[in-house]
């Protein structure tokens, strides 16, 4: 009877012994990001008089998603070894608001990126809600990489803002092999009986060896004011303009740059990059082309100043960045667009120049002060005088506009 028991005893100790190692070979991590912050915004916009935006300046408490360097999120990643290489992979990332505990992405509740796939050496292909290719390999050569959202590019036009994602999508990634690194994504529209309304796609590849990188993205989007502009993309309805707002008497604009667009059958963006690193300082330029196409689609978003044909922009960004000490970065930035003519207008040119400085108290928290001074001239989107505004903050009343921040980010 002892003996049996001992037999017991340990058939029960292999048995968990076995269950443990499986265990081991697969894991979970929980990750987040906290960023909050206050900004000082000149000129802005509380409302639209006679036609024309009026307003004054504001200071607010803010999370790091308006103009901080890494927006509120939490997530899960998890992996699991499936033998010969292969693995699956999960994660889920929610964006929420720190100041007010809401939840961003249009309430979505893992708004940030939501996807299963399967990693190989040669990469991972996945299905879920991602980021495009464009914004994953690009966004190093702009200046968001060393300012965060101050750094987005005028409407994040040129993706590497990491604003776009895409629902209902299937995505490879490769992992970086002789230094290439190469992205594809294919979004499903969803459309009964249309398989190409509300599609996206989107490519991205970049190289880098030694002190240089190169880097070439691409994205293109069905019907761009449900499938990619919507708070949670493939939102509706198509009599909501996702991409802007032309104003109203007790509402400021937003994003006039492309408001007047929403009517588009597609949206098209093409970036090339370029970056080198001399010593302790890095250089990063980044050129984009942008066009909104077929406009005067009613069936896709309201058409308020009655365009018909397409919309182009063509500019770039340039960028210094430098650890003048171990735990002290500096940064200096220029971005430019120029929006052609459309509906009988000649278009509008914006200028930003953007100062940045980071301190690193360890390698999860830093302290930073921001500031980005935008200029506007011509006639913008809504057929209006063109007005100075920084991506997803309230533009300014006039051609100028001054945006600073002070804040603070905790990685855990």
């Amino acid at each position: 009877m002892k003996k049996s028991l001992y037999r017991v005893g340990l058939s029960s100790i292999g048995l968990m012994l076995a269950s443990n190692l499986a265990v081991a070979q697969s894991s979970v991590t929980l990750y987040g990001t906290i960023d909050v912050g206050v900004n000082y915004i000149s000129n802005s916009q509380s409302r639209v008089v006679a036609g024309r935006p009026a307003g004054g300046s504001v200071w607010s408490l803010t999370d790091g998603a308006v103009r901080g360097i890494g927006g509120s999120r939490w997530g899960l990643t998890g992996k699991e070894d499936l033998g010969g290489g292969l693995s699956a992979v999960f994660q889920l990332e929610n964006g929420f608001t720190v100041n007010t505990g809401q939840l961003n992405q249009g309430g979505a509740e893992f708004g940030q990126t939501a996807f299963v796939g399967v990693h190989a050496p040669v990469g991972t292909i996945s299905a879920g809600r991602h980021y495009t290719p464009q914004g994953e390999l690009m966004w190093g050569f702009s200046p968001y990489s060393m300012t965060g959202a101050f750094g987005d590019f005028f409407g994040d036009l040129d993706g590497a803002g990491r604003s776009r994602r895409a629902n209902n999508s299937v995505r490879f990634m490769s992992e970086t092999l002789k230094g290439f690194k190469f992205g594809a994504l294919y979004s499903f529209g969803g459309e009964p009986g249309s398989v190409g309304s509300r599609q996206q796609y989107s490519f991205a590849l970049t190289w880098s060896g030694g002190p240089a990188a190169f880097g070439v993205g691409y994205l293109s989007a069905s019907d761009p004011n449900l499938s990619m502009f919507a708070g949670n993309a493939n939102a509706g309805p198509f009599t909501s303009n996702n991409l802007g707002s032309i104003g109203s008497a007790t509402s400021p604009q937003l994003n006039p740059i492309y408001a007047g667009f929403a009517s588009a059958s597609r949206f098209e963006s093409i970036d090339a990059g370029a970056s080198y690193q001399f010593g302790p300082v890095k250089a990063a330029l980044l050129l984009n082309h942008s066009a909104f196409k077929g406009l005067g689609d009613t069936s896709v978003g309201p058409n308020p100043i009655g365009y018909h044909g397409g919309a182009v922009f063509n500019g770039g960004s340039a960028t210094l960045s430098s650890f003048i000490m171990p735990d002290l970065q500096l940064g200096a930035a220029y971005m430019y667009t120029r929006a052609g003519s459309v509906g009988g207008h000649d278009g509008a040119t914006y200028q930003e120049w953007v100062l940045s400085t980071q301190y690193l108290f360890s390698k999860r928290t830093v302290c930073y002060l921001v500031g980005a001074y935008q200029t506007a001239s011509g006639v913008n989107s809504i057929g209006q005088a063109a007005v100075a505004g920084n991506y997803l903050l309230t533009p300014s009343a006039t051609s100028r506009q001054l945006v600073m921040r002070a804040g603070f980010r905790h990685n855990f």
